[in-house]
């Protein structure tokens, strides 16, 4: 049975619920880690990569350079939420299946909820 997993928020302006991304466990969603790492074409929102944000722990620069990237609103570019999620363009050796994957946390906090179905 596949598990969709989706992953919300809620603007900061409206405060309405946006589905941030959808996608099914294996297939466009990947688990590594305490994360779910999600393909681009999984996303139902834009986002925006915040230029020369490159923070991270020690354990986050093993795995590469992580960018974080805005939830933004298509029509206006406003910021609906910062850093709602990361991205490694280019990664350390062995962790080359979350290139250009948009990462979360499975654990929900304030910034995204995250949900799994048995489908």
């Amino acid at each position: 049975m596949a598990k969709k997993i989706s992953f919300k928020t809620r603007s900061q302006i409206t405060n309405e619920e946006i589905i941030i991304a959808e996608g099914v466990l294996g297939e466009t969603v990947i688990e590594h880690e305490n994360y779910y790492y999600v393909s681009p074409e999984a996303l139902t929102h834009q986002v925006e990569e915040m230029i020369n944000i490159t923070d991270g722990t020690p354990h986050d620069q093993e795995k590469g350079v992580k960018h974080y990237v805005n939830l933004v609103n298509p029509d206006t570019n406003e910021i609906i939420k910062p850093k709602i999620a990361w991205i490694y363009h280019d990664t350390a050796e062995g962790m080359e299946h979350i290139i250009d994957k948009y990462g979360f946390s499975k654990i929900s906090d304030n910034a995204v909820t995250v949900e799994e179905v048995n489908q």
